[in-house]
């Protein structure tokens, strides 16, 4: 089980209704964190971090490697505690199979996803 994994079984986290108020809480009041730390840990840029915070922007290709650095789930950070009943069963079941890889096995998958999406949006 990931670190996410571990976290979610003793901490109940709080309701919000958007991206942006999950992340500015994980990011201050979770971890006591900076933006700017929040973007060296997850490879985002410290802008993404401020756009997604304030609203400018809901959705980032970087959402599961800021969840890491929050240690959060990403599910949690992008849809909330009670909003991913919309999911399909294939992509709940496809999350829980990533939380169990490895951290190099995640990387390797996050790469093959990134360049699937990048070819397709060029299309």
């Amino acid at each position: 089980m990931g670190t996410c994994g571990v976290l979610t079984e003793v901490y109940d986290f709080p309701t919000f209704t958007t991206l942006a108020g999950r992340l500015r809480w994980a990011r201050t009041v979770l971890n006591n964190y900076t933006q700017k730390e929040v973007a060296h840990l997850s490879g985002a840029s410290r802008d993404i971090i401020a756009k997604l915070e304030s609203g400018q922007i809901k959705q980032t290709r970087h959402i599961v490697q800021i969840a890491d650095a929050l240690h959060i789930p990403p599910a949690w950070l992008q849809f909330g505690k009670d909003n991913i009943d919309h999911l399909s069963k294939d992509a709940i079941q496809w999350a829980f199979q990533y939380d169990r890889l490895t951290p190099r096995q995640r990387a390797i998958i996050r790469e093959l996803v990134n360049q699937y999406v990048d070819i397709n949006q060029r299309a």
